[in-house]
């Protein structure tokens, strides 16, 4: 006769607010069980005596040991649950057959850890005109408003331990009546440790149709509902927002004075991997150019500062790690300034 459960060597990382199974497997034919549960210490996972120490025994139960046990809810009177008690435990289950004097144990250990904060989503639509983030839109009559380039929604301002966001659906909606028209896009869960870096999650990046770039090409004055979730371990929070790609916000300069730079492009505007810049400089120059987060912090600088002669260039540049979202270009041409909003999409 033999038993194993699956409880690995090392301590098991587990939580209070969900059940503690434990599985078991047993050749033979069995006719008693026992569990056992003790506090450990964490260094060496000894047991520990104390007062106040969870030291639990479920004594022998005649009947066959069932195939899972929820630790939480153990059978018998003379224990303490494991919903109200944290820290490091060893389980001890023992079989035995009719033959007393036949019976073999398996230990595990674990480490039961208390909920962590609750997650509670807060979901906000950008506008990637204004750079004022829309909190999330139950009226189709007034949906947040974004552009078919810099679509994109932020969760940064969600609360509690969150360790995973998904995309439950993106659904183009009727403009007038908010009925669903057809489902664009299904997610799965994405891991995050927390949510302050997911202040701009581009709606270009998500693969619809076996592309990406699907509301660039397709979304102008159309109207969409899309589904989030936030989470952790013990629970999730979910809202929705409708939204409405009301202009392409094409990244014009928003400021640009003097004369001594033409024809001044950076495309593609959204891009993956790579950005090229486009510009004829009518004399010699030094030129910048870099892109910041909607907070003004500089993420990158494509183009350090170099001195350059007249002439027409064109410039490729590589910006594979630059997380996905919207920045600020700022390019400068001795006194000339040009800038504008340009969005990462994932490569």
């Amino acid at each position: 006769m033999s038993v194993s459960a699956s409880i690995p060597p090392a301590a098991l990382e587990v939580y209070n607010c969900n059940p503690i199974t434990l599985t078991s497997t047993y050749s033979g034919a069995p006719t008693q069980y026992k569990i056992d549960l003790y506090k450990t210490d964490p260094t060496n996972g000894q047991q520990l005596i104390c007062g106040t120490c969870l030291n639990y025994s479920s004594g022998w139960i005649t009947a066959t040991p069932p195939t899972s046990f929820d630790l939480k809810n153990l059978p018998g009177t003379n224990g303490t649950w494991l919903q109200s008690n944290t820290g490091n435990y060893a389980v001890k289950l023992s079989i035995r057959t009719a033959c007393a004097n036949s019976e073999v144990s398996k230990i595990g250990q674990i480490k039961v850890n208390a909920a962590p904060p609750t997650a509670q989503i807060n979901l906000q639509i950008n506008n990637g005109l204004t750079g004022t983030p829309c909190n999330a839109s139950h009226n189709i009559a007034t949906p947040c408003l974004a552009g078919i380039y810099s679509a994109s929604f932020n969760l940064s301002n969600s609360n509690g331990t969150i360790t995973y966001y998904q995309i439950n659906s993106i659904q183009e909606v009727n403009c007038a009546s908010g009925a669903i028209i057809q489902t664009l896009y299904t997610g799965s869960q994405v891991a995050v440790s927390g949510v302050s870096g997911l202040t701009a999650l581009s709606f270009n990046g998500l693969t619809i149709n076996s592309s990406t770039g699907y509301f660039a090409a397709n979304g102008l004055n159309k109207c969409y509902k899309v589904t989030v979730t936030v989470g952790n371990v013990c629970g999730s929070s979910s809202d929705w927002a409708y939204f409405r790609c009301d202009g392409s916000y094409k990244t014009e300069p928003t400021i640009s004075y003097t004369t001594d730079i033409a024809d001044f492009g950076i495309y593609p505007n959204p891009f993956d991997s790579w950005m090229s810049v486009g510009y004829t400089l009518k004399g010699e120059s030094t030129i910048t150019l870099s892109l910041s987060d909607m907070s003004g912090k500089i993420m990158a600088t494509p183009i350090e500062t170099t001195k350059q002669v007249a002439g027409t260039y064109s410039v490729e540049l590589p910006l594979a790690d630059l997380p996905q979202g919207i920045y600020i270009y700022r390019f400068v041409s001795g006194n000339t300034v040009k800038t504008g909003k340009i969005a990462k999409i994932s490569d």
